[in-house]
């Protein structure tokens, strides 16, 4: 019996670990929809693009303090470095390039347009 219960906290954790991941990515996928549509709605309704870029500052640290706070409840939590590996949760400054990148990007969009 004693066997059988390690097993299954072991599959346990690989779910856990799978569930996580999971919301990460959900999480990075919405940055890259939403973000453009937050700009093109803020260029469409301020068209002051120092105005745009100030408004847009706290929303940006809002988002990379949220991955941050995720990477801190994985690390009380237990979780062991491979752990948070595979969970895949970006560092500050890798969150920080995806907004910029996808900034970019829908930028060169309304260029292009």
């Amino acid at each position: 019996m004693y066997n059988f219960e390690i097993v299954v906290l072991k599959q346990l954790v690989k779910l856990i670990r799978l569930f996580l991941l999971g919301i990460i990515n959900d999480a990075q996928k919405n940055l890259k929809l939403r973000i453009p549509e937050i700009q093109r709605s803020m260029q469409l309704y301020l068209a002051n693009r120092e105005t745009e870029f100030i408004l847009f500052r706290p929303v940006k640290n809002n988002v990379i303090n949220a991955f941050m706070q995720i990477d801190q409840i994985l690390y009380r939590g237990g979780y062991t470095t491979d752990d948070q590996l595979q969970i895949a949760c970006p560092s500050p400054e890798q969150v920080n390039i995806l907004i910029c990148s996808v900034s970019l990007m829908g930028d060169q969009e309304q260029i292009s347009n």
